[in-house]
């Protein structure tokens, strides 16, 4: 991971209907139920069993309100 790379938690909903990017429901207490759409192409997933990780540039992040 770069220094420039952000990790957020939550969960992978789906994929969009093109399948470039995702739909992902971030795991905060604070703004619940929050969707974004994050282009496949500028993120890595992991995927647990309770919940997911994503990574992403630092840019994307702020651009989309997670970091």
């Amino acid at each position: 991971m770069a220094d420039n790379d952000v990790t957020v938690k939550g969960w992978v909903l789906r994929e969009t209907p093109s399948g470039m990017g995702v739909v992902f429901m971030v795991n905060d207490r604070w703004s619940p139920g929050e969707e974004v759409v994050l282009p496949k192409s500028q993120i890595a997933v992991v995927k647990g069993v309770m919940e997911d990780e994503v990574t992403m540039p630092r840019w994307l992040a702020e651009r989309e309100g997670l970091a």
